[in-house]
């Protein structure tokens, strides 16, 4: 599986270090093309099997995710904790592989 990567300032780089290590381990390949929201469009385009970012905007998520969920994909619950206002994680991939992969960055 390749997983696309998001870096934010706005989360700490020991979490995306972390993150980076925990798909390694895993035998994941990650790519980051620069973009979260074109990312995001590769998901949806089956390029990438899913995207992880530890912080985005709504105004770079929603479009992305939505995209996502129409091709069949499965995103995380952007919207909680005020995502709308203050932007949240963005966790979305394909329906067989974001629950899988949520799972593993949870630990």
């Amino acid at each position: 599986m390749v997983i696309g990567m998001g870096r934010s300032s706005r989360a700490p780089a020991s979490d995306y270090a972390r993150a980076i290590d925990t798909l390694l381990d895993a035998g994941l390949e990650y790519r980051r093309f620069g973009a979260g929201a074109l990312m995001l469009a590769h998901v949806a385009a089956g390029q990438l099997h899913a995207y992880y970012e530890a912080h985005m905007n709504s105004w770079d998520a929603l479009a992305g995710m939505l995209l996502i969920e129409e091709a069949g994909g499965t995103c995380n619950a952007f919207l909680a904790n005020a995502g709308l206002r203050r932007g949240n994680l963005v966790l979305a991939g394909c329906a067989s592989v974001q629950p899988r992969l949520a799972a593993l960055l949870a630990k």
